[in-house]
């Protein structure tokens, strides 16, 4: 499914966007999916610090041993992870238009280089996506401790691997092609 939209893209008449700007390649509808989840996933884990910044202790466990509270910090450290994400965020999104601004020339004029930066396109927005999942979870767990509520790890464990894979598909494919 995803490479049929990917060569459906790719053999479709771009001349409008590139009389527009002729260094864009449209996103495709599953991109854009990725995209959207992804700044919601973002807007999400600054909502919830918000909503959550009043009702918290000024100190915050961070760290149990046997279900004891060893370590704790200020409820500043809930600053964190909003902050950590909405850096990578950028710093992913920078990457994929610098990356399709630097081989413009190249995808314009070979079908190949231009299929393989689609595809890596749709890797790097599903990276983005899982990151961003996986620090909204991180953000909830963090909060519902601060709140003294006990959490399982599954969906943790869930994203995690499915980053992981994501991870390796995408270097895989990264090796076979240079």
């Amino acid at each position: 499914m995803i490479y049929r939209e990917i060569i459906e893209l790719n053999d479709r008449d771009d001349d409008d966007d590139e009389k527009q700007n002729p260094r864009w390649i449209r996103l495709t509808p599953a991109e854009l999916v990725m995209e959207g989840v992804s700044a919601i996933a973002l807007i999400a884990t600054f909502i919830l610090m918000m909503y959550y910044w009043g009702k918290v202790d000024d100190e915050i466990p961070v760290y149990f041993i046997y279900g004891v509270a060893m370590a704790w910090l200020s409820k500043a450290y809930l600053l964190i992870i909003p902050f950590i994400a909405l850096i990578l965020g950028a710093v992913m999104s920078l990457y994929a238009y610098m990356a399709q601004k630097s081989v413009a020339a190249k995808l314009k004029a070979q079908k190949f280089a231009r299929m393989q930066y689609l595809v890596d396109r749709f890797y790097l927005s599903l990276i983005k996506m899982e990151v961003m999942i996986i620090l909204f979870i991180m953000e909830r767990r963090t909060i519902l401790l601060a709140l003294g509520q006990r959490l399982g790890s599954f969906e943790m464990i869930v994203f995690a691997v499915a980053l992981v894979v994501t991870l390796v598909k995408y270097i895989s494919r990264r090796a076979k092609i240079t």
